[in-house]
């Protein structure tokens, strides 16, 4: 049995799981797979700082420059993270030949073609299935189990804090800001929320499915992306008597005329959809083929520790038998779209007479139906707010609208709004 030597670049808490696994479940792994990997050096500038490097790893300390020289070094390990060191040492990795592992999403996201171009041209691989979905076995699903069935449309819930912030506005009609504390201090949600409540974490890894799932090659920039920081109690109250529920949704369809629509959005979720009863720190996805027009679902830890590590070492495993699950994009598409759906509105007004009219009559300019109005709770003072819900309608064509309709006078802030899935 050949053995696979392995070294980790970085030892925080994702790589500091991948060196327990391996040390820990290196008999397991063998046994299970007939796969022995060997974890023989460990690249960390944080080493003397990290309480939890017990020592009998100290002897796997190496130089990160000797190590990507190693021509006895297999498999390198990123779990460095970001786009800086982490993307210089990938693509050294893969000049000189050796084969990448990554949960590195913005990296992956940003220089996919880059990274898969270079992997080509020095006949290796890199592979990523924790970047997306964690402990889902999202990725490998797509290149393996699905590759006989074409993927028209996906849509599900890739970040699982902005899922426990929702899940909590929604249970308990906390305000934001109160959950989003209690997530920090859980550990759920970085000192630094950013990434995750503005969307932009989900946009990477929803780059990375439209890469593999329908081939093309697509900047994160280009796909339409809202936070989940303006929603407010109220609006879990519409979302139940609209009877529906509100998660952070990725979704992306190829049209048969080729064109992709692509979005990262807060979306009221109506009816009995799978998909809306994911709770907690979960995530899920929905996977349409040309065959299995009902989807595959699949649901699971999106992050942690453990959950992300053994994604990382499935990957290793799988390098280390000679399986290739790498799917490099064919074409590349710079204008993606978001698709036409009905929306949800929330105003918050001064309250005066004719108000719902003058809403009536910018959106029925502009060709818009309006499906239900709804206004709950005694509300006695100004503003006031209520809600309405639209027909299906082109993107651009509600944004025009509800750029009128918001220079309105009786306005007491701008109106919010969600897509709507049915």
């Amino acid at each position: 049995m050949k053995t696979t030597k392995v070294a980790i670049f970085g030892h925080g808490i994702i790589g500091g799981g991948v060196s327990r696994i391996l040390l820990a479940d290196q008999a397991n792994i063998t046994a299970r797979t007939g796969t022995s990997l060997e974890l023989v050096a460990i690249c960390t500038k944080d080493a003397e700082l990290d309480s939890e490097i017990h020592d009998a790893y100290r002897h796997l300390f190496r130089d990160a420059e000797e190590v990507l020289a190693d021509p006895e070094i297999d498999i390198i390990c990123e779990t460095i993270g970001g786009e800086g060191i982490a993307l210089q040492f990938v693509k050294k990795a893969l000049a000189n030949g050796k084969k990448v592992v990554t949960a590195n999403k913005k990296m992956i996201a940003l220089h996919f073609a880059e990274l898969a171009a270079l992997a080509e041209e020095h006949n290796t691989q890199i592979l990523f299935e924790a970047a997306v979905g964690g402990g889902i076995p999202l990725l490998s699903t797509i290149t393996c189990g699905l590759s006989a069935d074409p993927i028209l449309s996906l849509g599900g819930i890739l970040n699982g804090t902005t899922n426990y912030i929702l899940t909590k506005m929604d249970h308990e009609g906390a305000d934001f800001a109160t959950v989003l504390s209690e997530a920090q201090t859980l550990g759920y949600a970085e000192a630094d929320p950013t990434d995750d409540i503005e969307g932009f974490d989900v946009v990477y890894k929803l780059s990375i499915l439209c890469a593999l799932a329908f081939g093309v090659g697509i900047h994160p920039e280009s796909i339409s992306r809202t936070g989940i920081g303006g929603i407010t109690a109220t609006d879990f109250l519409y979302a139940k008597h609209f009877g529906g529920r509100i998660k952070l949704l990725a979704s992306a369809q190829l049209h048969a005329d080729g064109r992709l629509s692509a979005q990262v959005s807060p979306t009221l979720i109506v009816g009995n959809h799978r998909i809306a009863g994911v709770d907690g720190v979960l995530n899920a996805i929905n996977l349409i083929g040309k065959y299995n027009t009902v989807g595959n679902f699949l649901s699971g830890e999106g992050a942690g520790r453990f959950a992300t590590a053994a994604a990382i070492v499935s990957d290793m495993v799988a390098l280390a038998q000679g399986t290739d699950k790498s799917i490099r994009p064919t074409k590349t598409i710079t204008e993606v779209t978001a698709p036409k759906q009905a929306y949800y509105l929330r105003f918050r007004v001064t309250d005066r007479p004719g108000i719902l009219g003058e809403i009536c009559s910018i959106f029925g300019k502009h060709d818009i139906s309006i499906d239900a109005v709804e206004q709950l709770g005694q509300q006695k003072t100004n503003p006031i707010h209520f809600a309405l819900t639209t027909f299906p309608v082109e993107n651009e064509q509600f944004k025009t609208a509800l750029a009128e309709v918001a220079t309105l006078d009786f306005n007491a802030e701008a109106p919010f709004y969600l897509p709507i899935r049915h």
